[in-house]
């Protein structure tokens, strides 16, 4: 082998060796950090995502921390008869990452969320299923977003939730369903939301989707 090559081979392991030094350091820094978050002031200084429940949660991969500031309403506990509770019809839930403000049940599109070509609101569907999904004792909201529709375009349709609290409701982040539902239904079974519905391509086709309410947020489950 020339001195030349030798040079060549040399530099080249030398880059490599130090390419995995540095790999190694950066997610040894990282694991350290992950290692040393345990507690949920510790997660939010952090910088994690705060779930807005009652308790809150901090999330991060792996690890979820409850405010211990604030505790679950006792079982029997009741909002009280003067409090006037925020109708689910005006709350902000979340989508693709953005948050949705709702007023009376509408919802006008930030600019720089595109759900479909030329869809620029979101509207409350009245069916609802009145159940308790995050086991507060308490009776929540869950119901269909759908989306404006025009010649070019049908509707899009989101699943989401607004949770029952002490002294109101909060929403919770919503999930694509399907387009262009023609009927659909609720049941609540084996602490699953199950959603039954027609397409209006298929209106004697039933499918079905599931759902649950977990860590602080709405997830699809997929049965085989």
């Amino acid at each position: 082998m020339s001195i030349s090559s030798l040079q060549k081979n040399t530099i080249s392991f030398g880059l490599i060796l130090t390419a995995l030094i540095g790999s190694y350091q950066y997610f040894h820094g990282v694991q350290v950090r992950y290692l040393a978050v345990t507690s949920f002031k510790e997660c939010v200084d952090a910088g994690f995502h705060v779930l807005v429940t009652y308790p809150e949660k901090c999330v991060m991969s792996g690890k979820v921390f409850i405010n211990p500031d604030q505790k679950k309403q006792k079982e029997g506990v009741t909002a009280s008869s003067t409090t006037k509770l925020q109708s689910y019809e005006d709350l902000t839930y979340y989508l693709n990452g953005e948050s949705i403000a709702f007023n009376h049940g509408i919802a006008i599109l930030p600019a720089n969320l595109t759900l479909h070509r030329a869809t620029t609101t979101l509207r409350i569907l009245d069916k609802r299923l009145l159940q308790d999904i995050n086991n507060d004792i308490r009776e929540d909201d869950v119901f269909l977003l759908e989306s404006d529709k025009n010649i070019q375009s049908s509707s899009s349709y989101f699943i989401t939730a607004a949770l029952r609290l002490y002294d109101g409701y909060t929403g919770t982040n919503s999930i694509y369903v399907d387009n262009n539902i023609n009927d659909f239904a609720f049941v609540y079974k084996n602490g699953e939301i199950v959603l039954g519905y027609t397409t209006k391509n298929a209106t004697t086709t039933l499918r079905e989707k599931y759902f649950v309410f977990e860590d602080g947020l709405l997830q699809q489950v997929f049965h085989k």
